[in-house]
């Protein structure tokens, strides 16, 4: 099981000198796929000082919750709570990379007692440090090390002095310039799977409650867990919703309601996938004891099929600016924003074998259909294509399979005849010698020239 994000937004793009105007972009939310398991990678709540992110149940593990990172001075408190599962927890860790492409362990925290419940650590480094875009907070089986039981990505931000954010293991490199923007900004990058989707639950009327929501294909069903912050109000029923969440209509699915108030919800709604994003369906929630009012909400996004003819590569992504927590969908930087994207051998194999054949597309929500960003630049040594613009959006490595396979010059062939025995060979020894000679002589011949002019 494994999800991928969606979204909406209006936007648009400059690139090196050319601007595609009115792009309505795809923005925002998390996700993972990740071999047979479900992972969660979306802050819910920030601050200035403070950042919430969820944590994801990993390898049918039962186990899921929250990290909360907060900024001490040069410090960093970190305060994890888990809930009980199939399997129990101990070790825990701050790693390298994403939950996707996890690297070494940066930072080490408390360890849980008893599979589950709350650790708190202090690290001595600065919450700005940790959040570069590279960093994950990953649980670990009791007695069972190597197998993970949740994660959570913990997303970059960029100060307005500019910075740079190295995402899915450095395969997605943001780069933003001094002055990009006049306050710290979060970038947060998610990752899309075809066969799941994830999407932010947006606060609604200053319920101080965010989260997510992941919709997974389970063959003509959908698996739908949401994930639900605490906040000033309190939440219970939840529904999928006709229409979008400026504009609801009724009920299609009943979800599994929140009990306490927030926390997670399971349910398997008889509609597929597909059925459910046709572009008008939304996750929506209510206050608890007075249903009309509603607490956050979510838009589920139509599907984006490959462009015809064409197919996606590795690397289908968003990239999403969020403040205080909540989705910027009209974000536009001061100054113009690099974004360099890796593409796999497997993709150039599969776009026959041609660096030419793998093109960088954007997607424009309005007519539902990806553009190709022609004026990327390429650099086939290291495999990438950096675009350069003022806003976010949603990401495709796309490639064309129906390229010809170029075949491979042959190598001249030496076809020189070793000699005979009793042959004359010319070694590379004797050419020298010759080309000695040669010179002495020339050198000879002009010295006697010389000194026959003079003798007349």
């Amino acid at each position: 099981m494994s999800f991928g994000y969606v979204g909406n937004g209006t936007q648009t793009l400059f690139v090196r000198g050319r601007i595609l105007v009115g792009l309505a972009m795809a923005l925002a939310i998390l996700a993972i796929v990740s071999s047979g398991s479900v992972l969660a990678s979306s802050h819910v709540g920030t601050t200035a000082d403070s950042i919430v992110i969820p944590l994801g149940s990993l390898n049918d593990s039962g186990q899921s919750g929250w990290a909360t990172l907060t900024a001490n001075g040069s410090q960093t408190d970190v305060a994890v709570t888990l809930s009980a599962g199939a399997l129990q927890s101990e070790l825990m860790h701050i790693h390298q990379g994403s939950c996707s492409n996890l690297g070494g362990v940066d930072y080490p925290l408390t360890s849980f007692v008893g599979g589950s419940g709350d650790s708190a650590t202090t690290l001595s480094v600065s919450l700005t440090s940790i959040r570069d875009g590279n960093h994950a907070v990953n649980v670990h089986e009791a007695g069972n090390p190597g197998n993970y039981t949740a994660c959570g990505d913990i997303p970059g931000i960029i100060e307005p002095g500019g910075g740079t954010l190295s995402f899915a293991g450095g395969d997605v490199v943001v780069k933003a310039p001094d002055g990009a923007t006049s306050a710290a900004v979060d970038i947060a990058y998610f990752p899309e799977s075809a066969d799941s989707i994830a999407i932010p639950l947006g606060v609604l009327n200053d319920s101080g409650q965010r989260g997510w929501a992941t919709l997974t294909a389970n063959g003509a069903q959908t698996d739908v867990a949401v994930a639900l912050s605490a906040g000033a109000l309190e939440s219970e029923l939840i529904h999928i919703h006709q229409g979008s969440c400026a504009n609801l209509g009724g009920v299609d699915h009943p979800l599994t309601s929140f009990v306490g108030g927030a926390g997670d919800s399971i349910t398997t709604v008889a509609a597929s996938l597909s059925s459910l994003r046709n572009g008008n369906q939304a996750v929506n929630i209510h206050e608890a004891g007075n249903p009309g009012n509603y607490t956050a909400c979510g838009d589920i996004p139509v599907e984006r099929p490959a462009p015809a003819g064409l197919v996606l590569g590795s690397q289908v992504f968003s990239l999403a600016v969020m403040k205080s927590g909540v989705l910027q969908n009209n974000f536009s930087f001061s100054q113009f924003v690099s974004v360099t994207v890796k593409y796999s051998a497997a993709d150039k194999a599969a776009a026959g074998g041609r660096d030419d054949n793998v093109s960088l597309y954007i997607h424009d929500a309005a007519s539902g259909s990806w553009i190709e960003i022609s004026s990327a630049l390429p650099n086939v040594i290291d495999q990438t294509l950096t675009l350069s613009q003022q806003t976010l959006g949603t990401y495709a490595i796309v490639l064309d399979t129906g390229g010809v396979i170029p075949t491979p010059t042959a190598a001249p062939v030496d076809t020189t005849t070793p000699p005979d025995t009793g042959d004359f060979g010319v070694s590379t020894g004797m050419m020298l010698a010759l080309g000695l000679v040669g010179v002495f002589l020339v050198l000879g011949g002009g010295f006697m020239i010389t000194r026959g002019r003079r003798s007349n």
